[in-house]
């Protein structure tokens, strides 16, 4: 997900992202598959993480 670009180059949002979160959620429940707790733990965390990396990148770029 992190090598996903806008066509200028730049980085997609959070919104954006989590879309592709929801889509691979969306993927195991259509085939009837349940996603295994450590890989929904991962995903949990990962996005997390994420949402507060963005922040503080964005909060950064006002600041100066």
């Amino acid at each position: 997900l992190f090598t996903l670009r806008k066509q200028d180059g730049s980085s997609l949002s959070y919104s954006a992202l989590n879309t592709h979160r929801a889509g691979l959620f969306n993927l195991y429940r259509d085939y009837g598959r349940l996603m295994g707790p450590l890989m929904e733990n991962e995903l949990r965390q990962f996005f997390k993480g994420l949402k507060r990396q963005l922040a503080t990148t964005q909060a950064r770029a006002k600041g100066t």
